[in-house]
């Protein structure tokens, strides 16, 4: 058997997956429209609050933790919907849950660059906790 490891986003992994490029993909949960695929969930995948580490940067900054709510005004950097639809879906639930939707003011494609966009102050974001070792200043729990 031969194996070969790669980094892919959600949609290239599912359609890799169609067209047998590639027999097993690791994402961040089902895609809600994906019914024909068979997925199992391995680690559940909270997310915490992202902020720059310069409590200057965001008002929010000093907090140990921030209700998602309290980030209702603040400006997102978030991923793309085409580059991994469930972790977007779920980011964007869980902001009209709390009472607004993200006020996406930029997009990123990987959680590595949302991160560092957050750490530069351009805004705030959501980041998975299996994404603790991102390089981002402040994650804080949301109560």
């Amino acid at each position: 058997m031969h194996q070969d490891i790669q980094e892919m986003t959600t949609a290239p992994q599912i359609a890799a997956l169609y067209d047998r490029t590639i027999g097993i993909g690791l994402l961040r949960g089902p895609p809600a429209d994906e019914a024909e695929a068979g997925f199992e969930t391995v680690l559940p995948e909270p997310f915490v609050a992202a902020l720059p580490s310069a409590p200057s940067a965001h008002p929010l900054a000093a907090q140990r933790a921030v209700p998602l709510a309290q980030l209702a005004d603040s400006p997102f950097v978030s991923l793309p919907r085409e580059a991994g639809p469930q972790p977007h879906d779920r980011i964007t639930g869980l902001c009209v849950a709390a009472g607004s939707g993200p006020r996406v003011v930029q997009r990123a494609a990987e959680w590595r660059t949302v991160c560092a966009l957050v750490e530069t102050g351009l805004g705030a974001g959501l980041l998975s906790t299996t994404g603790e070792n991102s390089p981002v200043g402040h994650r804080r729990d949301m109560p």
